[in-house]
């Protein structure tokens, strides 16, 4: 008696969807794939971007064609038959030319390439989910995180499997009470706790992110602190993943801003006794008000970020990362841009899942501090602006102009410019902001 194979089936479904016949060996699709994105420039990047890691193709010779398109790519060589030829001979271990893809840089239909990425990358998820569950199942001394690990990436790898298969058609009438219980829902949309952000934004969407950019020490931290502080106060859930500072470090801002004491005296340690009369009253307010906060100082990738959402009895309203730029990702070879893409999807998936919007933090590009005249951020200073604006619902840069031009500013000393370079329900422009330097405050 035989029993069913899941992945099988899982392939059988991908192979009808995909209008592939026979075999599930991804040969000729990789081939048809290879020979598309050297000979066709206009659907090279989508190919490239759906096939981010040679290790989706399933034998050395396509792994090794494919990584040289990749770094080529990623360098801005130009790719031709005669260019890849030559970065592939500069490998000692190949031999041959390009004549399996020759044929389908003649013939080739790019449409029909596009499809047959979609198959083989869900063929590569396939595989991935056998490997990963039979080296589990093979291991006697599996640890608890190994297994958990394990157990995330295969939602993961669920998640995107099922956006290729196709799956049944959702009930008109289904469709429609969904869209007005999310239209009647009052807590789909966070406000920002901060009026005139709030104004200009629309506030965030549970499912979404928002990103605030900045040069280092105009005032990203600081507002995130003041919107934790207000989300919290308004009993919202906050999720907070400090990757610059500890714990202690955005807890003693926090303390500060509820206080209302100067950091200055904090690090002189001049504190008179009506100031830590001040501090204790704070901290006995902020054991009520700071009750639904979590702040995890000890993460430093993706993965073990996903893990600790995932496995949280009480999922958040908000998460707050600070920044996404010092997020490590396992395994993803292709270059910064893919990396904070990744970020920004397995984000995406988390958002989706459970309900909850993420607030980020991100650097600028060094090209900011180049330009002679103009120094006031905008979208493309963002590092990997591209990714960032396409896949975020706010982007607000800020501006210190102050600090940086100190005699020269158009703005007070306590004032920052909140620039909305990309709001969906809100309006791109700008607001001017009052920040109290002592305390940190910002209104």
């Amino acid at each position: 008696m035989t029993t069913s194979n899941p992945f099988f089936d899982v392939k059988s479904q991908m192979n009808k969807a995909l209008g592939v016949t026979g075999s599930s060996d991804t040969k000729e699709e990789e081939y048809y794939i290879i020979g598309i994105a050297i000979d066709n420039d206009q659907r090279r990047q989508e190919l490239l971007d759906q096939l981010r890691k040679p290790s989706m193709f399933t034998t050395d010779r396509n792994r090794e064609v494919w990584a040289t398109l990749l770094e080529m790519n990623s360098i801005g060589m130009p790719i031709e038959k005669i260019t890849v030829l030559r970065e592939l001979r500069k490998n000692e271990y190949w031999q041959g030319d390009l004549d399996l893809y020759e044929g389908y840089m003649e013939r080739g239909k790019p449409e029909v390439a596009l499809e047959h990425a979609k198959y083989v990358y869900a063929n590569y998820c396939v595989r991935k989910v056998k490997m990963h569950a039979k080296k589990i199942y093979n291991s006697s001394t599996a640890s608890v995180d190994e297994v958990k690990k394990f157990l995330i990436e295969q939602m993961q790898l669920a998640d995107e499997l099922g956006r290729l298969l196709p799956s049944q058609e959702k009930k008109m009438k289904n469709i429609l009470d969904d869209a007005m219980e999310l239209m009647f829902n009052p807590k789909g949309v966070i406000p920002f706790p901060i009026h005139k952000l709030n104004v200009a934004s629309g506030g965030m969407t549970r499912g979404h992110t928002s990103v605030v950019g900045g040069r280092t020490g105009h005032g990203k931290t600081t507002l995130l602190t003041n919107c934790a502080d207000g989300w919290l106060k308004e009993g919202y859930k906050v999720r907070w993943y400090s990757r610059e500072q500890s714990a202690e470090e955005m807890m003693q801002a926090c303390i500060l801003l509820n206080a209302g004491i100067d950091r200055i005296k904090i690090r002189k340690k001049n504190l008179s006794d009506e100031d830590k009369k001040k501090i204790n009253s704070a901290v006995m307010r902020m054991q009520e008000d700071y009750q639904n906060l979590v702040i995890k100082d000890n993460i430093d990738n993706m993965e073990d970020t996903i893990a600790d959402i995932v496995s949280c009895k009480e999922k958040p309203d908000i998460v707050i990362d600070d920044f996404v730029q010092l997020i490590n990702v396992n395994n993803i070879n292709s270059g910064k841009r893919f990396e904070i893409e990744d970020i920004f999807k397995k984000y995406h998936w988390l958002q989706k899942r459970y309900g909850f919007a993420t607030l980020m933090a991100s650097q600028l590009s060094r090209a900011v501090e180049t330009r002679q005249f103009d120094n006031e951020p905008r979208l493309s200073d963002l590092a990997e602006a591209s990714f960032i604006e396409q896949l975020s619902e706010n982007v607000i840069l800020m501006w210190w102009e102050y600090k940086f031009l100190i005699e020269g500013s158009t703005l007070g000393e306590n004032q920052i410019k909140f620039i909305f370079g990309k709001t969906r329900f809100g309006k791109t422009g700008h607001k001017i902001l009052d920040i109290d330097t002592k305390t940190g405050e910002i209104q």
